[in-house]
């Protein structure tokens, strides 16, 4: 389903203003359905059609010469915006992607199938190598992502729970490499795309599965980085008016810190 960048989205973060108890309870339900929007990802696809809406609309008057210092002052608070906003859809992509290896039962990429012998045709009962790596192959890429979109702001929160994630990898790195991961000097991931496939699966799974593995704990890590960047915009001036700027002197923030 398409989203209409042209609405007026103001109402996004705006149900703090009451002062009655009935108010208050609204308003604190209201803010949890913000947060949610923002966990099942409907908020980074929301400011993303945005984002591209505003650069279209920025490249048709690149010819116009009628800058100012006030539109110099609001481009520098829409673009740290959306640095918080990148930062919160790629620990979103993040914590998905973790899921797919760290879930269990049906749902597990580490169910064993029955999969054709492309040499002699009979039917075995085992890992899917391919869809395991694929798995592995996305998380790294949600992973490195993540990892670089915290780079690019200055805010302490979310560059601690940054460096967190990163200890954590780092925890791993030795398990990791035994499957063909590389930890990089910049904190990013790479994968040797054979050393992994051929890996044992069981050894990978060792890795990334479980409640208390690899993926589980850098989801968890995710999940800080998303609050502390959400908490981070909203402290800058995150709730959008209906021409899309952004208010300052927001109070979700500290209801959002209150639930995570």
């Amino acid at each position: 389903m398409g989203i209409n960048v042209n609405m007026d989205y103001s109402t996004l973060f705006s149900s703090l203003s009451g002062s009655s108890s009935t108010d208050n309870l609204y308003s604190l339900t209201s803010s949890i359905s913000d947060y949610a929007s923002i966990r099942n990802g409907s908020y980074g696809k929301l400011v993303k059609a945005y984002y591209e809406k505003i650069d279209s609309e920025s490249e048709d008057d690149s010819s116009s010469d009628t800058s100012s210092t006030s539109s110099s002052s609001s481009s520098t608070k829409t673009d740290s915006a959306k640095a918080y906003t990148n930062i919160v859809s790629d620990a979103d992509d993040l914590q998905e992607s973790a899921a797919k290896l760290n879930s269990s039962g049906s749902s597990s990429v580490f169910g064993k199938e029955y999969i054709k012998d492309s040499e002699t045709g009979n039917m075995n009962y085992d890992y899917n190598t391919s869809k395991i790596t694929s798995a592995v192959k996305s998380f790294v890429s949600d992973y490195n992502s993540l990892i670089k979109s915290a780079s690019k702001v200055t805010d302490s929160t979310v560059s601690t729970r940054a460096s967190y994630m990163q200890k954590v990898t780092s925890n791993y790195e030795d398990a990791l490499s035994q499957i063909g991961i590389t930890l990089n000097d910049n904190g990013t991931l790479s994968v040797d795309s054979d050393k992994l496939s051929s890996s044992n699966m069981e050894a990978v799974k060792s890795v990334f599965g479980g409640s208390s593995g690899y993926a589980y704990q850098v989801s968890s890590a995710a999940s800080l980085i998303e609050s502390g960047a959400t908490s981070a915009a909203s402290s800058a001036g995150s709730s959008y008016t209906a021409n899309g700027s952004y208010n300052f002197g927001s109070a979700t923030s500290s209801i959002f810190d209150s639930i995570v």
